[in-house]
């Protein structure tokens, strides 16, 4: 049968100097990329929120003349402003979910135990 190997540990665990720990140390900088990243987020979703989408109805006296019929320009007219409100929605809702996914994924980065500890009145 074969021996087997015989492993050396060390007699105790390797400990952590305080004063070089970013966790407990008092002049540990802020996180400032999730921060940033955080606000961009929250601007992100304000200017989902209070993005304007154009109206839906339109008049025959203001529809712009495209051919010679007016049914044909209302039809035209009604094409254009169903992709202006499209694209108006679809914007919106790019902005709101961008901004909660940076929000939310910046968040997770910042560590709020070492915010914490961070002397703010000194910086």
């Amino acid at each position: 049968m074969a021996q087997q190997p015989t492993y050396a540990y060390p007699a105790q665990t390797p400990t952590v100097d305080p004063a070089h720990s970013i966790a407990s140390t008092e002049d540990a900088k802020p996180p400032i990329i999730p921060i940033a990243l955080a606000v961009l987020g929250i601007v992100l979703f304000l200017a989902g929120l209070f993005y304007k989408v154009p109206a839906r109805t339109f008049s025959f006296r203001n529809i712009e003349e495209y051919v010679g019929g007016d049914a044909y320009n209302a039809s035209i007219e009604a094409a254009i402003r169903g992709g202006e409100i499209a694209g108006a929605k679809a914007a919106k809702a790019i902005y709101i979910c961008g901004g909660l996914i940076l929000t939310a994924m910046s968040t997770a980065k910042i560590n709020f135990d070492q915010l914490k500890k961070i002397n703010w009145r000194n910086k």
